[in-house]
């Protein structure tokens, strides 16, 4: 028995559209997923925009931090600076008040020591007639205060 050939050509249409609709069906899911994964892209790049935004936003705030903490900075330093200089002013009017005072001393040591022996023994009258406060000169001609000055400053110099 020949099969009519319609029949086979019906079977073999039929096989034909069976399988048309498989890949038909297949082809469905993939363009599903794909729109799918099109949709999770657009959401992705409205995040990233907004991630740009606040990156933006955020730098502009830095820079203008940064821009403020540099002027602050800048008047610091400043401030600093004429401090600085001030103090070397001071420091050196110091030394020189101290190698004054440290030339007065030795002039007034020297001036001492050309004493007679009988000058030094004797004590100094004072303007109103009384003798030398013991208490403020010592063997050397100096007084305490000026040792004690003079020590003072040598202390300072070394520092």
């Amino acid at each position: 028995m020949i099969a009519d050939p319609t029949f086979i050509l019906e079977v073999l249409l039929a096989a034909l559209l069976a399988t048309t609709i498989v890949y038909c069906v297949i082809l469905n899911r993939r363009l599903n997923k794909l729109r799918n994964a099109q949709d999770e892209m657009r959401e992705l790049g409205k995040e990233l925009e907004k991630s740009l935004q606040s990156a933006r936003h955020g730098v502009d705030d830095l820079v203008a931090a940064s821009a403020g903490a540099g002027t602050e900075l800048d008047e610091r330093i400043a401030t600093a600076r004429s401090l600085v200089d001030e103090l070397a002013l001071m420091t050196r009017s110091g030394e020189n008040l101290a190698e004054r005072l440290e030339a007065a001393v030795d002039r007034h040591r020297d001036a001492g020591s050309r004493k007679s022996p009988a000058a030094k023994s004797r004590p100094q009258a004072g303007t109103d007639g009384r003798a030398g406060d013991d208490d403020n000169d010592s063997a050397d001609g100096n007084s305490v205060a000026e040792r004690e000055l003079v020590e003072a400053l040598r202390r300072s110099a070394r520092k």
